[in-house]
């Protein structure tokens, strides 16, 4: 009977054995885990820390490319006020080359009426007559 006893013992000492290192493995594992969470919270802070830099970089873009659009909305508005005052001289100009164009058509109307009846002023004041009047 005492061998059986240990025969038995014998598995609960191997059982034990095989409990113990088992534990050390997991405390491994987990001092693993640990550090592996350690690192990921590095990790998590560092990506956030970037983040936060990149919304602020994004900010100052923003508010200068606000400025920057102010700025070329307000020299496309003077751009286009000086356009505009070129376009209403052009068309005070051509309003008067109008209504000069009028006058020398007026004149043009009244020559050749004067023209088409020079003919028969000049024979009448030579005295000619055509035959048969």
């Amino acid at each position: 009977m005492a061998r059986e006893k240990s025969a038995g013992n014998g598995r609960l000492e191997e059982a034990l054995a095989n409990l113990i290192q088992s534990q050390a493995a997991m405390m491994q594992n987990q001092t693993a885990m640990m550090q592996n969470h350690t690192a990921m919270m590095q990790t998590q802070t560092a990506f956030l820390a970037r983040i936060s830099e990149i919304d602020a970089r994004m900010v100052e873009v923003e508010r200068i490319n606000v400025a920057r659009l102010a700025e070329l909305e307000r020299i496309n508005a003077e751009r286009f006020a000086r356009i505009d005052e070129r376009f209403a001289r052009i068309d005070e100009r051509f309003a008067q080359i109008d209504a000069r164009f009028a006058q020398i058509e007026a004149i043009l109307i009244e020559h050749n009426r004067i023209l088409q009846g020079l003919p028969d002023a000049v024979r009448d004041k030579i005295g000619f007559k055509a035959p048969g009047s």
